[in-house]
């Protein structure tokens, strides 16, 4: 099996033991991350057209919904006070983003997708990562 890497750095990962197979568990979910307006629509100062994304992913929600699976949907928003110059760090480097104000369009979810208020869980977040510090809730 040929490497992206050179030998040196095979062996590093090698004895680090990066690239052990994970166990799969038994209760699948999907996450769907960051379609809200303010990234979906190329109107926003952070935004694109995603329209090749949002219709990717509102396939996969209607085959987690069909299969009665968990979809859990992030997006950024941050309160008024959060994106005061000197405040928020990250909005530093990403000015676009002061625009993900809650209660604003920017942060409504893409209307295209097929969320489901009664099973699909938003989480917002003001971080691009949703895994830092946070845990899923179980399902």
């Amino acid at each position: 099996m040929s490497s992206w890497y050179d030998e040196r750095t095979d062996a590093t990962y090698d004895r680090a033991g990066w690239g052990a197979a994970v166990t799969r568990g038994a209760n699948p979910a999907l996450v769907v991350i960051d379609l809200a307006r303010g990234f979906t629509e190329k109107s926003f100062p952070a935004g694109a057209d995603l329209t090749d994304v949002v219709q990717a992913n509102t396939e996969l929600m209607n085959i987690a919904h069909s299969r009665g699976l968990p979809v859990f949907i992030t997006r950024i928003v941050y309160q008024e006070s959060e994106i005061l110059p000197g405040v928020t760090t990250w909005l530093t480097k990403a000015t676009g983003m002061r625009d993900m104000l809650e209660g604003t369009e920017a942060v409504a979810m893409d209307p295209r997708l097929p969320i489901d208020p009664k099973l699909d869980v938003i989480l917002e977040k003001r971080e691009p990562q949703l895994f830092m510090a946070r845990h899923l809730p179980l399902c």
